[in-house]
């Protein structure tokens, strides 16, 4: 309660494990850097107080793409408290087309989806390894959904990152345009025709440029998921393995939709995603 004197606790619901649960989800810490075009990005950094400040770091990019990352415990991600505890510092970016900063901030990624967002969020990992927080040499990003699209698009177009894992992607516009249950999202983001032969529906579909991609690939799909069908990071794991550059490895859980929520398919879905950033994430 707040009062005269401050802050004056009246009941407590914490147990003797709140203090390590609060451990194992990592410290939000705010912080901002300027985008490629001098705008000002927010976002927030997650870290375990007790680790080195060089270790490695992932670029979680969040969903929506309307939506946010906030300062809360980030066991609402259920993966990220377990990459925490194994070393890694989290960066969750706030790029233009979050909500919180008003109806402009939001807007400014109708019509170019995968454009400058992807570019707030990559300046963002610039300016903490710029700041001694993280090894340059151990990049890792993911996402679900928008972040998913987000992680295949950026990888397409930069090659820092040493895994990456896409859970419920996007990677072909034009498919996701005549296969998902929101079909007008994609008119809504891209500004275009679906079924133009040039433009934003082959340019920002991660899958027709899978030749370009480095950076290994994890990608996760329910097989009952209608908004992003499993057709999408199917298509991406076939280009990937046609161009036989980089390894890449698909799930299909059968009985998920939009997201892994069930068990026992969260248990794998975990284990799967620590041991993909652990193994191409190491010290050398």
């Amino acid at each position: 309660v707040a009062g005269p004197g401050g802050l004056r606790v009246v009941a407590c619901f914490g147990h003797e494990g709140t203090e390590m649960l609060a451990a194992a989800g990592g410290l939000p810490e705010a912080i901002g850097w300027r985008s490629t075009d001098e705008l000002e990005i927010e976002g927030w950094l997650i870290t375990d107080a007790g680790r080195p400040p060089r270790g490695p770091l992932l670029l979680e990019i969040h969903g929506g793409p309307v939506w946010l990352a906030r300062n809360r415990w980030s066991a609402r991600n259920i993966v990220l408290p377990l990459l925490v505890s194994r070393g890694f510092s989290v960066l969750q970016p706030n790029f233009r087309g979050s909500i919180g900063r008003g109806g402009v901030f939001r807007d400014a990624i109708l019509g170019d989806i995968g454009g400058l967002d992807i570019d707030d969020c990559l300046t963002g990992v610039d300016a903490v390894v710029r700041a001694g927080r993280a090894d340059p040499a151990r990049l890792g990003i993911l996402g679900g959904s928008h972040g998913g699209f987000a992680t295949s698009m950026a990888i397409t177009r930069d090659h820092r990152f040493g895994a990456a894992v896409a859970l419920s992607p996007v990677t072909d516009w034009w498919s996701q345009h005549g296969t998902s249950n929101i079909g007008q999202f994609d008119r809504l983001f891209l500004e275009a025709d679906a079924n133009a032969t040039t433009g934003p529906y082959i340019e920002r579909s991660p899958a027709r440029h899978a030749d370009t991609v480095r950076t290994p690939l994890l990608l996760v799909a329910g097989a009952v998921d209608h908004c992003t069908p499993v057709g999408q990071a199917q298509l991406m794991h076939a280009g990937l393995v046609d161009a036989g550059r980089v390894d890449s490895d698909l799930v299909v859980y059968p009985e998920e939709g939009h997201g892994v929520r069930s068990y026992p398919a969260v248990t794998d879905y975990c284990a799967r995603v620590v041991a993909w950033f652990e193994t191409y994430l190491t010290s050398s």
